[in-house]
């Protein structure tokens, strides 16, 4: 069994390769990772390396530097055009002072798709591995690369934030295994109220409560990270760390001699180039390549860009009329795989708020709520304009509301949640109110979730909710019983693990079992959309 594995970035995930080749005599043959070249080399001395950074770039390693790619041809491009746009959208993420130009992103995009043809070409795998769904450009058109060769493709899909993972061979249609025992315990539903496990009965528990008991675990570890970056301007870095010398020279006098030193060392640190990487006047930096200067520039101008987006957005927010009927829409933060690829056209939010507006009933609002995530620095000065807020409000009866708004008031005084693929469409169910999602979720197919991909899907869902249709509290508990079910308990990524008992060496074994037993069972063609074969999506 040759396999290639794409961004599997942690120990723990290179763990996994180490069980499937050494149980399952599973055979590496291409692993792109960050930083492990050398354990790769050492447990797979004959497979290929390449750095997770360098494969967005499209930098091939040195065993392939010389390389004859096959071109890009029409067929091929026929095959991908739904998926281009999305491509180089996901591009954003590589972006630094806004000078990643189309035709570059485009010369990357067909540099990618030759690249990865010559190699599933040349290598001939049996199975291409993803831990989750891939987001990141070059790993997206890998996937689909693969599965118009016929190569079996397996992944991952987090449901709920209770540690729970469900396999799967592609994403586009929900998480199948989830949707088919959902179904099936509907068709033969049990004599008793449901019982969930305990972890499961607990998390259902918290959705009934206030959102701070709702709140993710991700959300709040964020909300951490967020604050740090409010203060990582060279000037906030030094700061703090004065703040901190003189608490310690509170407690500690006799440190007085040390401050002299010590100040000059917070003001190194303070001035020590960030880690920044991306694309910039045509070239790709790694964060050890980017010269200090620029990487500088490139985090303040992520810090105050921030900043004045998150003020024009609070400039234009204001204070909701609760006793009006309204669909409420908390938005995304982007640019994140929740809206792209997961969203399709819906990626661009506004196209989602536009075809609200264009249904709505008379006297209805519509309600946007900006992501408190959104604001945190990272990627996020690529994700949001103020264009982005204009075109929204353009809509007729589209109004913001203030960033601090409970989001469960919100959500419990509307007539109906909607959003590309968010958590809060879950939550919206979960408190009995029906929601619109108009992308990929692992809740897809609960009751009271309404997949929506037209004009028309919205119409009837709207027709329903007004005439009075609501998700049951045992129909929901039911889906979550199907996760229960069908799902393992492991983690993906180090901050994960808190919510998981597992040791680093039982979750590698749990997954690399849990991929073999998967590829053994063959595919699922009866969740292929109407018209598409198996491996398509309906993007």
């Amino acid at each position: 069994m040759r396999v290639m594995a794409l961004e599997f970035n942690t120990p723990m995930l290179i763990d996994v390769l180490s069980e499937l080749s050494a149980k399952h005599g599973w055979d590496i043959v291409y692993c792109v990772s960050e930083g492990a070249e050398i354990t790769v080399k050492e447990r797979f001395p004959s497979a290929i390396y390449q750095d997770t950074v360098d494969a967005r770039y499209c930098r091939p390693p040195a065993v392939y530097k010389d390389l004859r790619l096959t071109s890009n041809d029409q067929p091929i491009s026929d095959a991908l055009a739904k998926f281009e746009l999305l491509a180089l959208k996901q591009m954003y993420r590589q972006e630094l002072l806004d000078s990643f130009l189309l035709n570059e992103r485009v010369l990357l995009f067909n540099r990618l798709v030759a690249y990865w043809s010559t190699v599933f070409d040349t290598l001939k795998p049996d199975v291409l591995l993803n831990p989750n769904p891939p987001h990141v450009c070059y790993d997206y058109i890998a996937h689909y690369l693969a599965r118009m060769r016929g190569i079996r493709t397996i992944m991952f899909e987090w449901a709920t934030s209770t540690g729970k993972l469900a396999v799967m061979e592609n994403f586009g249609d929900g998480v199948p295994s989830i949707i088919e025992k959902y179904r099936e315990l509907r068709a033969n539903p049990p004599a008793e109220p449901v019982k969930l496990s305990g972890k499961m009965e607990e998390y259902w528990r918290s959705l009934q409560g206030t959102y701070d008991t709702a709140k993710p675990f991700w959300f709040t570890m964020n909300q951490s990270i967020g604050k740090t970056t409010r203060e990582s301007t060279p000037r906030g870095v030094f700061m703090n760390r004065c703040r901190a010398i003189l608490g310690d020279l509170l407690h500690h006098p006799s440190g007085l001699l040390h401050v002299p030193r010590q100040i000059m060392q917070a003001a190194q640190i303070a001035w020590a180039p960030p880690t920044v990487a991306g694309h910039y006047r045509g070239n790709y930096y790694k964060a050890n390549e980017i010269p200090a200067a620029l990487a500088h520039k490139v985090m303040r101008n992520r810090y105050r860009y921030t900043l004045t987006i998150r003020d024009y957005y609070d400039s234009l927010a204001k204070a909701p009329d609760l006793s009006v009927p309204y669909i409420y829409v908390p938005l995304h933060a982007q640019p994140e795989r929740s809206t792209n690829p997961a969203g399709g056209v819906f990626d661009d939010q506004d196209v989602m708020i536009g075809l609200l507006s264009s249904v709505l009933p008379d006297g209805w609002r519509i309600y946007v709520k900006e992501h408190p995530s959104q604001f945190f620095p990272f990627f996020t000065e690529n994700g949001r304009w103020k264009t982005t807020y204009d075109s929204m409000l353009a809509h007729p009866n589209v109004s913001f509301v203030p960033r601090d708004t409970p989001s469960f008031d919100l959500t419990d005084r509307a007539q109906t949640v909607a959003s590309v693929s968010g958590t809060a469409c879950w939550e919206a169910v979960a408190r009995g109110k029906p929601s619109l999602m108009f992308g990929e979720g692992w809740y897809k197919g609960c009751e009271g979730v309404h997949d929506i991909r037209s004009v028309a899907d919205c119409r009837k869902a709207l027709d329903r909710i007004i005439a009075g249709e609501r998700p049951s509290r045992e129909g929901v508990r039911l889906f979550l019983h199907a996760i229960d079910q069908v799902c393992i308990e492991a983690y993906l990524n180090d901050e994960d693990v808190g919510i998981s008992k597992l040791t680093q060496q039982e979750n590698a074994n749990l997954l690399a079992s849990t991929i073999v037993a998967f590829y053994r069972s063959g595919a699922h063609p009866k969740f292929a959309p109407s018209g598409m074969s198996v491996g398509q999506t309906r993007f």
